[in-house]
């Protein structure tokens, strides 16, 4: 591992890498202030852009390498905003007064040639990639907590307090698992990793006991790591590495896991 010294005052909000030298950095700053790398993080340029007002979050890319990002301020809406010069300069997309958003967990993900973004009151809305509405999926959900686009007919989904599934697109959901959970991935309708909650310390309600598990059968039985304390809470994010392996950051720690 080598320090980047990024020498910012606050912590990073977010990371996105095009390759291995291309990557950003978001930062604190009401214009959308980003952090630039062309040569894999030896050198960083801050760039700013006055067209917008707020801070960037979750950056992602299309087949295109076109890049887009939630842009949310204080006292401004949340937008979903597009690059198409890797991040010289952006354009606001979509503002649609129903766009929501969790700094916690994450805000849209890109599937093929759509995005679906999480909205206000559990509705996930979908558009292309220029941001245009083309439907809205109806959940069961108060609040979307992350979702996982396995195909355009199969999503899963963390709401509040339980997991939801749907294989038609969202006309019908079902509940997969009857407690809190986090999505780390679903690479098909049957088979998933997951971050499940299984009881809660009754002195204590910040004590959480949580395990890591794997399901085969899209979600009927799974097979369970020992229960550690607060591994939900503490989870910040995933990469897969290979198609064999992901790394998992929990609190301070990096856990491997085999697919």
């Amino acid at each position: 591992w080598v320090d980047l010294k990024l020498l910012l005052r606050e912590n990073p909000r977010s990371m996105f890498f095009l390759n291995d030298k291309e990557g950003f950095i978001s930062c604190f700053g009401m214009k959308g202030d980003l952090l630039k790398t062309v040569d894999g993080g030896i050198n960083w340029v801050k760039q700013t852009y006055p067209n917008l007002e707020g801070n960037m979050n979750h950056i992602q890319s299309d087949k295109h390498t076109h890049l887009y990002a939630i842009l949310s301020g204080l006292n401004t809406n949340t937008v979903l905003i597009k690059s198409t010069d890797k991040g010289n300069s952006w354009e606001i997309i979509n503002d649609s007064p129903e766009l929501g958003f969790s700094l916690i967990t994450f805000s849209f993900k890109i599937f093929e040639d759509r995005i679906y973004i999480s909205g206000k009151n559990g509705i996930i809305i979908v558009t292309d990639l220029n941001g245009k509405e083309m439907e809205r999926i109806i959940t069961n959900a108060s609040n979307i907590f992350d979702f996982e686009i396995i195909d355009k007919d199969n999503i899963v989904m963390s709401a509040s307090g339980k997991i939801l599934k749907t294989t038609d697109g969202g006309k019908k959901w079902s509940t997969m698992y009857n407690r809190s959970a986090r999505i780390v991935d679903f690479w098909n309708p049957n088979e998933g990793i997951m971050i499940l909650n299984k009881s809660y310390c009754a002195t204590d309600v910040y004590q959480a006991n949580d395990v890591i598990a794997y399901t085969k059968d899209g979600g009927l039985t799974w097979d369970e790591s020992a229960e550690a304390t607060n591994i939900m809470s503490d989870y910040s994010d995933s990469q897969l590495l290979t198609d064999k392996g992901y790394i998992l950051l929990i609190g301070k720690n990096i856990i491997v896991l085999n697919r």
